[in-house]
């Protein structure tokens, strides 16, 4: 268990990779709408790519700047709204441990 201090929140590890799966399209544009609720300054750093379907685990994505987000706040409205999400960051997930970086994944079209 990770303990947070007062005052603090958890965020995505910086210029590290991690994702936010959810169960459905419409799910995920809920997602960003909230994200975008809660900080619309961070949301211009969000990668496109960030938010997708459970059918895409475990695939990731780098994350880049996008590292201030209050991912406490994120789960508690996802949860308040009935969107279930899971957030995983690779620094401080243990899961998944097969997790593949998007960038190192081979592009099926030209590589047959």
């Amino acid at each position: 268990m990770y303990v947070i201090e007062e005052n603090e929140y958890r965020t995505f590890t910086r210029k590290g990779y991690g994702r936010i799966y959810t169960r459905t399209e419409e799910d995920i544009r809920k997602v960003q709408r909230i994200i975008k609720e809660i900080d619309k300054y961070e949301y211009e750093y969000m990668p496109k790519d960030l938010v997708t379907t459970f059918s895409d685990f475990p695939k990731v994505t780098f994350i880049g700047k996008f590292d201030d987000l209050d991912l406490n706040k994120l789960e508690a409205l996802c949860f308040e709204r009935g969107i279930n999400i899971f957030i995983f960051d690779s620094k401080t997930n243990d899961r998944p441990q097969n997790y593949l970086k998007l960038a190192s994944i081979p592009d099926t079209d030209t590589d047959l």
